[in-house]
């Protein structure tokens, strides 16, 4: 009912042939890329998940934010067992923050060590 039982030239399906077949080319190497990129987004999700059951302060702390720029935002989750430290970036930027004492919980990107600064798209967690 939705397409006509006519005969169609070549002249007029050549074009939309290619670019279908184009189309589903680009999807199978989206969907290539996206499988082996898979495993480090699972390990990701994972350690966020890890570190949200073991800080009370990621599951019911009040929220206090403390910077957002253009391109990086910083917040604190508090809590009366404990303070989490949250930076997030998605570009390169600094944030005129003290960064806390001690290593990261967690860290993704590249993030600068003795100041809050990332070299681009990057995620950074502390206990305060």
């Amino acid at each position: 009912k939705w397409l006509p039982n006519t005969r169609v030239g070549f002249r007029d399906a050549w074009l939309p042939a290619v670019g279908a077949a184009a189309i589903f080319e680009m999807a199978t190497v989206a969907f290539v890329e996206f499988l082996r990129n898979f495993p480090a987004t699972l390990d990701l999700y994972g350690a966020l998940a890890t570190l949200r059951r073991t800080h009370p302060a990621l599951r019911r702390g009040g929220l206090r934010w403390l910077a957002v720029e253009d391109d990086a935002l910083a917040f604190v989750r508090e809590h009366p067992d404990g303070d989490v430290l949250v930076a997030a970036w998605r570009d390169a930027a600094r944030l005129d923050l003290d960064r806390p004492v001690g290593a990261p919980a967690l860290v993704t990107g590249e993030v600068a060590e003795n100041r809050l600064e990332a070299s681009g798209p990057a995620l950074a967690v502390w206990r305060v």
